[in-house]
C-alpha cells in the first residue's frame, strides 16, 4: 500500500493541510507543537479511527476555533489502483457523529472498516508504523508468536544416522555395551581437561608489573643522551 496525499480540514490544531508524499522517503519536519503528530494521528484516525497511540478516545477538533466539522482523507495506492478514504466528524450536543466514503461514495461504518481489513494488515501497519505498539499493544503471547514466527524452520539431516540400523541389527546389551564405552572414554579425556588447562597456564607469559617504571627509566636515558650530544655539538 502506498500513501499518496493527505487532507485535512480542522483537525486537532490544524485548520488546514493538503500533502502529495512522493515515492520513497517523506519527512515531516518542525519545531515542537508545530503539528507533526496531529499528522500522524489523522492518518491512525482516517484509517483505524484511533490515535497514534492506539487510543480511540481522543478530541479531534480544532481546538483554535469553533469549528463544528472535521474532515481528514486519504489517498492510497494498492496494486495500481487509487483509492480516497474520508472520514468526517460533526460535533453535537452529546459528543460527535461520523460519517464516511470511499472515493466519493458514503459509506456505513462497518462497510469502511471492512473494506479496509480487506487489503491491509492493520497489525502489521501498526508494528511498522508505531515503534511502542509490539511492546505495550500486543498481548505477549502474540509478541510470542510472531517473534518465533520469524525464525526459520530448521531441518535436521537423519541421512547419516544409523541407529535404526543398529537396533535392527544388534541386541539392545550390545547396544548398551557400545555406547557405555563411548561415554567412558568421554569421561576420561574430560578429567585429562584440568591437568592440560594448568600446563597451559605455565606458558602464559604473565605481564611484567615493573614494565611501566623500566620505560620511564630507558626515556629518561635517552633524553639524558640527547642532551648530551646537544651540548657536544653546541662546543
Amino acid at each position: 500500500m502506498k500513501i499518496k496525499k493527505i487532507q485535512l480540514n480542522d483537525f486537532r490544531g490544524i485548520e488546514f493541510l493538503e500533502s502529495n508524499l512522493e515515492p520513497g522517503k517523506n519527512m515531516i519536519t518542525g519545531p515542537n507543537g508545530a503539528g507533526k503528530t496531529t499528522v500522524y494521528d489523522a492518518f491512525s484516525w482516517i484509517l483505524f479511527n484511533k490515535d497514534s497511540k492506539g487510543d480511540t478516545r481522543f478530541d479531534i477538533f480544532n481546538m483554535d476555533n469553533e469549528s463544528d466539522f472535521v474532515t481528514a482523507s486519504l489517498s492510497i495506492e494498492e496494486a495500481g489502483n487509487e483509492t480516497i478514504l474520508m472520514r468526517t466528524a460533526k460535533r453535537t450536543k452529546t459528543g460527535a457523529s461520523y460519517s464516511y466514503s470511499i472515493d466519493g461514495y458514503k459509506k456505513k461504518k462497518t462497510e469502511y472498516d471492512a473494506f479496509l481489513e480487506s487489503f491491509i494488515d492493520i497489525e502489521k501497519y501498526r508494528i511498522l508504523s508505531d515503534p511502542l505498539y509490539f511492546a505495550d499493544g500486543l498481548h505477549w503471547a502474540r509478541r510470542r508468536e510472531i517473534l518465533f514466527g520469524m525464525i526459520p524452520e530448521i531441518e535436521i539431516d537423519t541421512s547419516g544416522l544409523s541407529i535404526s540400523d543398529e537396533i535392527e541389527s544388534h541386541s539392545t546389551e550390545e547396544i548398551k555395551s557400545k555406547y557405555s564405552e563411548i561415554l567412558k572414554n568421554l569421561k576420561k579425556k574430560v578429567e585429562t581437561y584440568p591437568s592440560t588447562i594448568s600446563e597451559l597456564k605455565k606458558h602464559i607469559i604473565k605481564p611484567d608489573a615493573l614494565l611501566p617504571e623500566k620505560i620511564n627509566a630507558l626515556e629518561n636515558k635517552l633524553e639524558d643522551a640527547q642532551a648530551e650530544s646537544n651540548a657536544a655539538n653546541i662546543r
